[in-house]
């Protein structure tokens, strides 16, 4: 994980997957702790510290939330199969961009991956696969599924300042964003792993 980070800012969890036993918990950039260990911080080394737009003192693995991204898509994935929306064999057309209504939304691929099934979905991380597949779904059985993986909930191992990340179900929409509607490119950026997903 060191070798790896080379010093940028960044985290890196390693997570046995067999077991859900948690191998590596890493944060970078680090600091010396023996430089902040005594009775009085030499002004430079902490000024060099706690300004730094690294925050080398910020424990990133467990203090921060990211986007998952595209490791999301086996949630809605197996949403999509266990809701019977979706076969292993249904096939949605990805022509590179999706119009609905005013908005458009592309895949990561412009030209397009054709016919697309589930594991084609997955192998070429296709979005508008997940995009169609989220109108099938809806909010309230992606976020209920999304539960089942503890998405936007603590560990439950004792590590201080863990950050639980957010599922935005629709009760947590509707607190955050009071009087909006939740719309079909809301719950599409949500199936592969974006928009207030941590």
């Amino acid at each position: 994980a060191f070798d790896a980070f080379n010093n940028q800012s960044g985290a890196i969890v390693v997570i046995e997957i067999k077991t859900g036993n948690i191998l590596a918990l890493y944060s970078s950039p680090g600091f010396d702790p023996n430089l902040l260990s005594g009775k009085i911080i030499k002004p430079f080394i902490w000024n060099q510290y706690s300004k730094s737009i690294l925050n080398p003192l910020y424990n990133k693995a467990i203090s921060s939330s990211f986007y998952p991204c595209s490791t999301f898509k086996v949630i809605p994935a197996m949403a999509g199969l266990f809701y019977k929306k979706i076969t292993p064999k249904t096939e949605f057309l990805c022509e590179g961009c999706l119009s609905f209504g005013k908005e458009t939304k592309c895949c990561w691929n412009r030209h397009g991956h054709g016919w697309v099934n589930l594991r084609k979905s997955l192998k070429e991380s296709c979005d508008i696969y997940y995009y169609l597949l989220s109108q099938k779904l809806g909010i309230d059985k992606l976020t209920t599924f999304a539960k089942l993986f503890n998405i936007g909930r603590l560990s439950g191992i004792d590590l201080p300042s863990e950050d639980k990340g957010i599922l935005p179900t629709p009760q947590w929409f509707k607190m955050n964003y009071p009087g909006k509607r939740i719309t079909s490119g809301y719950v599409m950026n949500l199936a592969i792993g974006q928009g207030d997903l941590r």
